[in-house]
């Protein structure tokens, strides 16, 4: 935050959607034995959150053996997500809900556009089966802080004796 900033003085701790949905998962929202749909750079998710008292221990298997689903997002973000209908058929007829952890349809990177988690949740939910989404931030939200951080800057410690700096 402070190399956007945002003075440390202004903020505890932050939170993404990714760690609500961790903290859900640590919860037993989709079971223990969990199918992972993701980039295998991703495992860390599946790290214990020391914010839980005795979290439930979290073990990924393969979709036959899963109990739910968990996915941070398409192990290839360049397919088309329709390439999951297959598994997604096979989890829907088991009864598996699915934890999405980030609710973004596509992602823009540079000029290359790629799918997220969200668009494969959409298609579960298309087909019929219940997902569990963890919110993101609105646009509304995301563009606020932006427009604030000049007023931020202007009110930081290092800055309280300018004539713009208010006591609160």
């Amino acid at each position: 935050m402070q190399q956007f900033g945002v003075p440390q003085d202004a903020w505890d701790s932050i939170a993404t959607s990714g760690d609500s949905a961790r903290s859900a998962m640590f919860r037993g929202a989709v079971g223990e034995k969990v199918w992972f749909i993701g980039h295998p750079g991703e495992r860390k998710f599946f790290e214990p959150l020391t914010i839980l008292k005795a979290p439930v221990e979290i073990e990924t298997v393969p979709l036959a053996q899963a109990e739910g689903i968990v996915c941070t997002g398409p192990v290839d973000a360049m397919a088309d997500p329709e390439v999951m209908r297959p598994e997604f058929e096979q989890a829907i007829a088991r009864g598996l809900k699915l934890l999405c952890a980030n609710p973004d349809i596509v992602v823009d990177r540079g000029e290359v556009r790629e799918w997220c988690a969200g668009a494969l949740a959409a298609l579960y939910t298309e087909m019929g089966a219940k997902a569990s989404i963890s919110a993101s931030p609105t646009p509304r939200s995301t563009t606020s802080p932006a427009a604030v951080l000049p007023r931020l800057r202007s009110t930081s410690p290092t800055t309280a004796s300018s004539p713009s700096a208010t006591a609160s």
